[in-house]
């Protein structure tokens, strides 16, 4: 299956000179965490997650008129629409991201998809469903902690 059998279309973006308290505004009113941040051509240049106002904002007590080339994550990882759901699924987790925007061949924004996306559709391919069940836990605690991956049916009473 393709990204773009999964994307969402419409997405709200942010321009890099919009301010947090915009960014806050559009993240509350569509009820969402991440938004794209594109310049005049739609080329994805940032994107902004809530994530990245509370650790760069409103923690380090910045006035909520900060741009938001300020303080955004400016390297993104982006997918084009013919990439395989399993290989978004696979940069999700393995970077602990949640979404990734789609962009076409010259980088312009055409979509965004989402792990909800990804997690309500179901998937033959078992290294996706692995990359999804890890998305919320660091690789290094995986990699230290010998129970990780150990199902309670593994145990007999």
């Amino acid at each position: 299956m393709q990204v773009h059998e999964l994307m969402t279309h419409d997405v709200v973006c942010l321009y890099p000179d919009d301010t947090v308290r915009t960014a806050a505004e559009y993240m509350a009113a569509y009820n969402i965490g991440c938004l794209p941040v594109i310049n005049d051509d739609r080329r994805v240049v940032g994107v902004l997650t809530d994530r990245d106002i509370v650790l760069r904002c409103i923690h380090l007590n910045k006035p909520y008129t900060v741009e938001i080339d300020n303080i955004m994550t400016t390297q993104v990882f982006m997918l084009k629409p013919t990439d395989e759901v399993a290989t978004a699924a696979h940069i999700m987790g393995n970077h602990q991201i949640r979404r990734i925007p789609v962009v076409d061949e010259v980088e312009r924004l055409i979509g965004i998809i989402a792990l909800g996306d990804i997690s309500t559709h179901e998937m033959s391919d078992a290294k996706a469903g692995r990359a999804l069940s890890d998305i919320s836990m660091p690789e290094s605690y995986q990699d230290s902690n010998p129970y990780y991956g150990v199902n309670v049916d593994d145990f007999r009473l």
